[in-house]
Formats: structure tokens, sequence, C-alpha cells
């Protein structure tokens, strides 16, 4: 009995993993997902999200489309986002579209983006 205990012991010190080891949330192309999600960790959307969206970091791929609002700390988008932004970093790449509105510490926007939305810092 004793040794089961070392070994189960052993186990489950050795297979702890940090959040930032964790795998991202990831919704793939041809996927379409309805509701709200939230996670502590990364999530990876390329795929299509009709909901909010509260998360560490998320990234909305080259393809995705988000159509409700995002809660991140930081916030990348690469394909297309339809709602409200609450976030500290916003980055918009050059294949990137958001249309809604944008609470933010910082934004970037990279050449090519495109942008319709009202912007405002964060209180």
């Amino acid at each position: 009995m004793n040794i089961i205990r070392n070994i189960d012991t052993k186990l489950n010190k050795s297979t702890r993993i940090s959040p930032s080891e964790l795998t991202p949330t990831l919704i793939n192309a041809g996927t379409k997902f309805e509701g709200n999600i939230t996670s502590d960790n990364i999530i990876i959307i390329y795929g299509t999200l009709v909901g909010n969206i509260k998360a560490e970091k998320i990234t909305i791929g080259v393809y995705g489309i988000c159509a409700g609002d995002i809660t991140s700390e930081t916030l990348i988008i690469e394909g297309r986002v339809d709602g409200k932004i609450f976030s500290n970093h916003v980055e918009i790449r050059s294949t990137g579209a958001m249309r809604g509105e944008i609470e933010k510490t910082t934004i970037a926007v990279e050449f090519g983006a495109i942008l319709e939305a009202k912007i405002r810092n964060l209180k």
C-alpha cells in the first residue's frame, strides 16, 4: 500500500500544469459556435463565434469571425470582429477588420486594416 501511495504522490507532483503551459482553446475553421466563452487561458478563433468572449489573451485568426463583445488583457485581430471590445492591448493586423466600439489602454493598427469604431481609453 505504501508503494502505491508513493507512486501516486509522485504522479500528482509531476502532472501538475501551470496555466501558462496549457494548450489554447481553439475554434477551428469550419466551426460555428453560438454562446458565451470564459477562460483564464488563451483562445484562438479561426472559425465563427456568435456570442461574448472573455479570456486573458484572444486571437481572432485570419478567417475568424466574432460577433459579440470581447473582454481580454490582450486582443489580436487578424479576422473580423463586430461588437464591443474591452481590452488593455488591442492589435488590429493588416488582414483584420473591426466594427463597433473599443475601450482600450493601447491600440496598434497595421496598414490595410479596417477600423470603423468609436474608440475610448479604459477608465
